[in-house]
């Protein structure tokens, strides 16, 4: 980029090569895995996760210079079920600790989806997220 400072390029993508582009390219690496079909579980990020350390070192670049910024879908927010519970989802404090989860994996941008058909909902998701959860990390 030509503005210096200039804003953080995140790259996208959740293969290998999406990952080399990153380090090679980026300030931060965002993976997909907002999708009930893709989640992106902690064991697969942390792998993911060590491999662009890896190759950060492989490149002669600091890993400590590169982020990780993911997309936290809330789903079923504030509701208990008996199905498996899907990451960013259920009662204020299993969010408040996969929010940790991610972090101490090395995540440091979570980009919290609320939206709802409604304004109002989206507004309410917004409220209950700020209020109810993140006072909890």
């Amino acid at each position: 980029p030509v503005q210096k400072p200039h804003p953080p390029i995140w790259v996208g993508g959740q293969s290998r090569p999406a990952i080399r582009r990153a380090v090679e390219h980026g300030n931060a690496w965002h993976p997909v895995g907002a999708t009930p079909a893709t989640p992106l579980e902690p064991t697969n990020l942390a792998a993911d996760i060590a491999y662009m350390y890896s190759h950060a070192e492989r490149i002669a670049r600091d890993p400590s210079e590169l982020g990780v910024a993911m997309k936290a879908p809330l789903y079923d927010t504030g509701r208990s079920t008996k199905q498996a519970r899907r990451r960013f989802s259920g009662e204020p404090q299993q969010i408040a600790e996969d929010i940790r989860t991610y972090t101490d994996l090395g995540v440091t941008d979570l980009i919290f989806d609320v939206r709802s058909p409604e304004l109002s909902q989206s507004l309410e998701r917004l409220a209950w997220l700020s209020e109810d959860v993140i006072s909890l990390v």
